[in-house]
């Protein structure tokens, strides 16, 4: 369970939202009010007090009737209420991204008068077969039938609240301050279920000031509020600029036409980054800022058949916005360049029919012809597996460095010279099922990094944002 809760929650959920009827799942909630105490277990080293606490226990009957990625509320009755914050629990049954599985997720539906809240959420599974026996890890259906944890096609599900004060933010990994704007001059994102990857996504866009000043200048005065990707992408990075706190994207998902399902589940950030600056591109044309999105992210590439023995060449030019780079066995960016423009043999049976001139011995490649101002590189760290019908997480370890120079590359360098300096890391931690999305940005690409993870950004050290997301040895 992530500690961070996400404040900005809708307060006005009711029973339309209820994917089930309530009737088909028994429920028993209860709260305790007591007043602030000493938390005298692990938490205690964080945590000066638990200012309150609730537990729930959830009885799902007909569990194999259940459908793969359909996700049910419990009744609104089961809330539970802990000094004044509500919490509800959402279950996927079947798993939300790993099929066999349980899901569960633990939703904030009010904060009450308090703006943040800190919790601590324990989800178990209740054997009714084993004497006090829970189990609150990830299982799989098989494995909890075999254990007792279903019985008689039903599911017992505990769900234990404690509400905290007194964080400690090196409970968490990190050293940040809640005040951020105050600190450092920056504010995070909210999550709303599983958006940290375009979070990470927008910070990084909003940190290239000229975007950012084209966003701004793009005519959204009759803009429908909600429907305007651009205008509602404007009030966005307004907000990241002026705001105090952490800012909702709530109006953005919504003029994607997405609802609160959609929120939860998560997207490919490469292939929202193309819709996104469709979008933009789109909505400059004939503006004052119009090819923004091409000055800043286009190069060409020339992709080529040079017969070896015979004077012919068939070539073709084509744009890109980012760059694919295969990561499995490439140790460094560098060599992962040099796999991209190999050169390949096409000779014997796979000899090359050129125009006039019959089969022949030939070379075939890529080369570069121009890099963007803005070079995006998009590391292919998930990779089709043939053996197991199913994609897996390459996490090899893959160097990359803060500054490099790509002149060998290019079929001209003098004409188009290409040093650049990395300026944004998006790190993503978890598997092919799921995980969490964050970025490492050095705003003015000075050596001074920041770590924004959704709500919350904090400076870091250039070797947490470097070196440590290498990957593994």
């Amino acid at each position: 369970m992530d500690p961070k809760c996400d404040p900005s929650v809708d307060d006005s959920k009711d029973d339309k939202n209820v994917d089930m009827p309530q009737e088909s799942m028994k429920t028993s909630a209860s709260s305790i009010q007591s007043g602030p105490k000493l938390y005298h277990d692990t938490l205690g080293n964080h945590f000066d007090q638990v200012l309150g606490e609730g537990e729930m226990i959830s009885v799902i009957p007909n569990f194999s009737s259940f459908k793969f990625k359909e996700r049910y509320y419990l009744p609104h009755s089961s809330i539970i209420d802990v000094n004044g914050t509500v919490w509800s629990l959402i279950i996927y049954p079947c798993g939300d991204r790993t099929p066999g599985a349980i899901s569960l997720f633990i939703e904030c539906l009010s904060l009450g008068s308090s703006r943040k809240a800190f919790i601590e959420a324990q989800f178990s599974l209740v054997s009714e077969e084993i004497s006090n026996s829970e189990y609150s890890r990830c299982m799989f259906s098989d494995d909890l039938e075999r254990h007792g944890f279903i019985s008689d096609n039903t599911v017992t599900i505990r769900l234990t609240v404690h509400l905290l004060a007194g964080i400690d933010y090196n409970c968490f990994s990190f050293n940040a301050n809640c005040n951020s704007k105050k600190y450092i001059g920056m504010v995070g994102l909210a999550n709303q279920g599983a958006t940290c990857y375009m979070n990470s996504l927008l910070q990084s866009l909003y940190h290239l000031p000229k975007l950012r000043h084209a966003v701004y200048c793009m005519p959204t005065e009759k803009d429908n509020p909600a429907t305007g990707v651009a205008l509602a992408l404007q009030r966005v990075f307004f907000r990241l600029q002026t705001s105090d706190q952490e800012v909702s994207t709530t109006e953005l998902t919504r003029s994607f036409g997405w609802d609160t399902r959609d929120a939860f589940m998560q997207h490919d950030v490469q292939e929202f980054s193309r819709v996104l600056m469709d979008n933009l591109e789109q909505k400059m044309k004939n503006t004052p800022v119009a090819d923004t999105v091409k000055n800043l992210f286009s190069g060409a590439t020339k992709t080529f058949v040079r017969c070896i023995n015979v004077d012919f060449e068939s070539s073709r030019e084509e744009e890109y916005y980012d760059i694919q780079l295969n990561v499995k066995d490439i140790p460094t960016l560098e060599k992962s360049f040099e796999d991209y423009v190999k050169v390949e043999m096409l000779e014997g049976d796979n000899q090359y029919m050129a125009e006039s001139h019959g089969m022949q011995d030939a070379k075939k490649g890529v080369t570069f012809i121009s890099f963007p101002p803005v070079l995006h590189l998009q590391l292919k760290r998930f990779e089709y597996s043939f053996v197991y019908d199913d994609y897996h997480k390459i996490n090899d370890r893959f160097e990359f460095p803060e500054h490099m120079n790509l002149d060998k590359f290019l079929e001209s360098p003098i004409s188009c010279p290409a040093s650049y300096t990395l300026q944004a890391v998006l790190v993503h931690s978890g598997t092919t099922y799921g995980g969490h999305y964050t970025a490492y940005i050095s705003p003015r690409a000075d050596g001074r990094w920041y770590h924004f993870d959704d709500n919350f950004v904090y400076q870091v050290h250039p070797e947490q944002a470097i070196q440590d997301n290498y990957g593994s040895n």
